[in-house]
Parts: structure tokens; sequence; C-alpha cells
């Protein structure tokens, strides 16, 4: 699911990512590469925030970060395109 957020400050995307069905789930001892990846890079580079529940019957994932990190024209784009590898 995903959403954009009026909040109390500048517009946000919102990414819900929920995991059912699956075997039963317990949060992780300790924290994995997957999990840094996701908690420490993807929100520092969108300058937003990410929340993991691990509860029994799956996972939840709540991704938010302002609108205003994503690329706002053509020439942005081009210059985001330029930092990442195909």
């Amino acid at each position: 699911m995903w959403a954009v957020t009026a909040g109390a400050g500048q517009p946000a995307l919102l990414v819900e990512w929920v995991e059912s069905g699956g075997p039963h789930v317990k949060k992780p001892e300790r924290q994995g590469f997957g999990s840094k990846l996701i908690q420490r890079g993807l929100a520092q580079q969108l300058g937003g925030e990410i929340k993991l529940d691990f509860v029994p019957t799956g996972i939840r994932c709540v991704i938010t970060f302002p609108i205003s990190t994503m690329a706002s024209d053509q020439n942005d784009m081009d210059e985001a395109r330029g930092r990442y590898a195909s």
C-alpha cells in the first residue's frame, strides 16, 4: 500500500509492505545486513523513516519520506541516474 500524506509538515510518501501467511515470525536477535540496509541506508538516502515490526503472523515495514527528496525534473533525474549502476 502507498499513499501521499500531508501531515504536519511537507507532503510525504508512505509505503507499507506487509508479509503474512508464511511461517511463524519472531523478532531477530541481531540486526542483519538487509535490515541495516533498509533502516540506515534507505532512510538516510531518502531523508525519511523506516519502521519494521516483527509480529508472529508476519512482517510489516513502513517507509515514510518527504516527496521533495525525489527528483523533480528531468535534469535531476539524469543527474541521479548517473550516480547509480545499471
